[in-house]
């Protein structure tokens, strides 16, 4: 009983990290769109925010526990 519990946790648990991966992802393609169809000079003014994994990374070492 306890295995199945845990593997369920286990399951949730991924599921939860998927789908803010997928919703970070998701924002920072349409933040870089955004821009670049409303920047005069996209090249300059628009650049990508860090993808998820070094997003995380940036985040622990700013706000360590």
């Amino acid at each position: 009983m306890f295995r199945v519990k845990l593997l369920l946790l286990l399951v949730v648990l991924s599921s939860l990290i998927s789908c803010q991966r997928t919703g970070y992802e998701t924002l920072r393609q349409i933040g870089y769109q955004e821009c670049l169809k409303n920047s005069a000079h996209p090249a300059e003014d628009c650049q990508q925010s860090p993808e998820y994994d070094s997003y995380q990374r940036q985040r622990k070492e700013r706000y360590p526990d």
